[in-house]
């Protein structure tokens, strides 16, 4: 059977956490999807735990083990592994309702028709039934403009077609830069494509202390040269007013600084116009990330 989606999930220790999941992914109303697990070298018995939900043959789990390397890195493996006509992410310690697939069939069946519709974007939930961010208000959405309003920023679960990811793959990675998110990849899609809005949820998260969200500065501390990769992208790529521009240059800056590379930078900054006078702010900003997470301090 030639399924439509794939719902993949880069992983590492959180065995317990693929448990609920699994729970879950049986649940679904409509079976119709494969799961692929991208282990990114858990040490718990993930492995272990993966072959034995495997012989249950209940779900179609394809299983692939990496060397550690982070969230990014896990994204670039999945996507390598795609061969469905639908993609979508979903985190080892969230989990989807009971209809995400047969909300998945029944909105692409339509949509899969225009040829710059890229996907899906559907609404993420709180464990405690609290929907993240405003509900959407326009039928599309285009991630190079969505986040210039701040009350829309929240996050949201993507579903992308296979061929686009396959295209905007793989994104640089920079070896022991693990904290990095991979949504650079839906921003260059939208160069050329659109994604559809729903206000039906898609996602159940549950943030881990350890997780992605609860750790912004440790992410700019750590994996400098990709958010300095991010924001030099964004500078030159977004739609944006003055202020976020601004915003954008000061942590440009503050990553350049961080990596140690702005001599290296200095004549080919993005926007020299703001890059160049904000250069000093940058430099405290990065020097405030590194002491908070040097010193240990909190934020």
């Amino acid at each position: 059977m030639n399924q439509l989606v794939t719902i993949f999930t880069c992983t590492y220790n959180r065995a317990k956490q693929l448990k609920r999941l699994y729970e879950k992914l049986k649940q679904q109303t409509n079976l119709d999807f494969k799961w692929l697990l991208i282990d990114d070298g858990s040490t718990d018995g993930t492995k272990e735990y993966v072959d034995e939900i495997q012989n249950e043959k209940i779900i179609d789990i394809t299983y692939v083990r990496k060397e550690n390397g982070g969230l990014l890195t896990g994204y670039n493996k999945a996507i390598t592994y795609l061969d469905t006509e639908l993609a979508v992410c979903i985190d080892s310690d969230d989990f989807p309702p009971c209809d995400m697939v047969e909300i998945i069939h029944r909105k692409w069946e339509v949509l899969r028709k225009d040829e710059l519709c890229a996907g899906i974007v559907g609404l993420d939930q709180s464990i405690n039934g609290e929907i993240l961010g405003k509900k959407f208000t326009e039928p599309t959405i285009n991630f190079l403009q969505y986040q210039l309003d701040p009350e829309m920023r929240a996050d949201r679960k993507i579903v992308v077609r296979t061929d686009l990811y396959k295209k905007a793959a793989p994104l640089k990675e920079y070896k022991g830069e693990l904290g990095i998110s991979p949504h650079m990849l839906h921003m260059i899609i939208c160069e050329t494509h659109y994604f559809a809005a729903i206000n039906e949820v898609l996602c159940i998260v549950d943030y881990q202390k350890d997780g992605m969200s609860s750790n912004v500065l440790k992410q700019y501390y750590k994996s400098p040269h990709y958010f300095m990769d991010l924001r030099d992208y964004t500078l030159r790529k977004e739609i944006a007013p003055f202020k976020r521009k601004i915003l954008d240059s000061v942590h440009y800056t503050s990553s350049c600084f961080l990596c140690h590379c702005v001599g290296e930078k200095f004549f080919f900054m993005p926007k020299k116009y703001i890059t160049w006078p904000l250069l000093p702010v940058g430099f405290i900003l990065s020097r405030y990330i590194k002491y908070v997470n040097e010193k240990g301090s909190k934020f």
